[in-house]
């Protein structure tokens, strides 16, 4: 196996680390995942993986591609269990993130790449609203990983285009505001 393939792997391993606690905790009741953020999630990692392929990533696109069904097993559980309350934000981004799909398939151009990063980053915006708002706990566990999985997949890239970087930046940045934006509520809840 080669370094590439075998960062490739490390980050679909890391996915599977991160996103089976996930889903326990969303059984027991511990976390609510926001619906559309997962459903988001999984249109935008559709679409990152789409990009990273189409721009040579390979082995470095994998772990998008494990995201996208990993995010839709969230999403069913959302479902099941009825844990998110919509709103028109989250509408709206929705057909953001729908639209500039479709225009990036159509075009490929680089224009949509950029907006699918700032839209990737828009996508955690329901779940760090939940979070401040305290409408439900959130497991960090899985954005802890997800840095480190995203690396790997950053280590696993066969061709760094400025495309196939952008899209894992995003999820840095994804990541990290969800780590912050708990850490600063339960510092807020802690202070009171």
């Amino acid at each position: 196996m080669d370094i590439k393939s075998f960062f490739g792997v490390l980050s679909v391993i890391l996915s599977i680390v991160a996103v089976f606690p996930y889903i326990w905790s969303v059984i027991k009741g511990t976390t609510h995942p926001h619906i559309f953020s997962w459903t988001l999630y999984a249109l935008m990692n559709l679409s990152g993986y789409l990009i990273q392929i189409s721009n040579g990533a390979g082995a470095g696109a994998w772990n998008q591609l494990f995201s996208v069904f990993a995010n839709l097993v969230i999403v069913v559980f959302a479902l099941k269990y009825k844990m998110s309350k919509i709103r028109t934000f989250d509408s709206v981004l929705f057909v953001l993130v729908l639209t500039t799909l479709i225009l990036w398939l159509y075009t490929e151009s680089t224009i949509f790449v950029v907006i699918q990063g700032f839209l990737i980053i828009g996508a955690s915006l329901p779940t760090i609203r939940k979070i401040i708002q305290k409408d439900g706990p959130e497991s960090l566990s899985l954005y802890y990983v997800n840095i480190a999985r995203h690396l790997a997949a950053l280590f696993a890239l066969s061709l760094f285009t400025f495309e196939s970087v952008l899209i894992i930046f995003a999820w840095f940045i994804v990541n990290f505001s969800v780590i912050l934006s708990s850490k600063m509520a339960r510092k807020k809840t802690d202070n009171l």
